[in-house]
């Protein structure tokens, strides 16, 4: 049996929480987990009350399979509430679609949705001549910060004029 990853659950006891996740590599390297809720820590300084247990090794598939399954039964059986976890698993042995999806259940505000017609008609409505882009050059921008959602597309064009006036501000 292979052993590349294991499903592990971290228990915070301070906050009667856990963490349940899958890594791929071993328990005795230096991972902890990867969530965005739970502060982050080291092994060399696990907080208080703060323990993991592992509850399987084997190939990533399977532990990415089985990390899916614990957490949809934690979800489907109420206990959600007390995970730290935001989604259901590895987005690339999991699917998506329906409840699995993270934005499921959420909407975007008119503001978010009017950002994002707005940046469909700058990529694609623009012509090539006045700095569109052309169908299937879409990795030619780039995202930056700024506007509604904090992000905003640049073509390749504009990430040149700046990098040219930041270069000349240095020198």
């Amino acid at each position: 049996m292979s052993k590349e990853a294991f499903v592990y659950r971290w228990y915070d006891a301070p906050n009667d929480m856990y963490y349940l996740g899958k890594h791929k590599g071993s328990p005795d390297d230096i991972y902890t987990h990867s969530s965005w809720v739970w502060p982050r820590f080291t092994k060399d300084n696990i907080p208080e009350g703060v323990t993991r247990e592992i509850i399987a090794e084997g190939t990533d598939e399977e532990m990415s399979i089985l990390e899916h399954k614990l957490l949809k039964f934690a979800k489907e059986n109420g206990i959600w509430d007390r995970y730290y976890n935001e989604s259901l698993g590895d987005p690339h042995y999991v699917d998506q679609s329906g409840e699995n999806n993270p934005m499921y259940g959420r909407k975007l505000t008119e503001e978010q949705k009017e950002h994002k017609r707005q940046q469909s008609l700058e990529m694609w409505q623009i012509p090539i001549e006045e700095g569109g882009t052309e169908p299937g050059h879409r990795h030619n921008t780039l995202l930056v910060e700024g506007g509604c959602n904090g992000l905003i597309a640049l073509s390749k064009e504009e990430i040149l004029k700046r990098v040219v006036i930041v270069t000349q501000d240095i020198f």
